[in-house]
């Protein structure tokens, strides 16, 4: 974490204290509570399925590779039977 300035480190702390404050009042309150213990109960499902997705992806092999496909080796043209072309000059 890089270092705060003098300003910084007060405008954290008091950002913290109308944390610590608000969270006190949502303590107090029984219904925004218990709202709020349901709303995380349904942040962490989601979470849960996110970790799961995420470690489903970690445990797939990386695909495989199709092997490069060499060109069709080309006989040159012979130029024996080909008639000139018209209007070529």
């Amino acid at each position: 974490m890089p270092k705060l300035s003098a300003d910084d480190k007060k405008w954290q702390a008091e950002s913290d204290a109308r944390t610590l404050a608000e969270a006190d009042v949502i303590a107090q309150d029984k219904a925004r509570r218990s709202a709020a213990k349901s709303a995380a109960q349904k942040m962490a499902t989601e979470k849960e399925k996110e970790a799961k997705a995420m470690k489903k992806v970690a445990k797939k092999p990386a695909p495989k590779k199709a092997p490069a496909k060499k060109p069709a080796a080309r006989k040159p043209a012979s130029k024996k039977g080909r008639s000139p072309k018209r209007g070529r000059r």
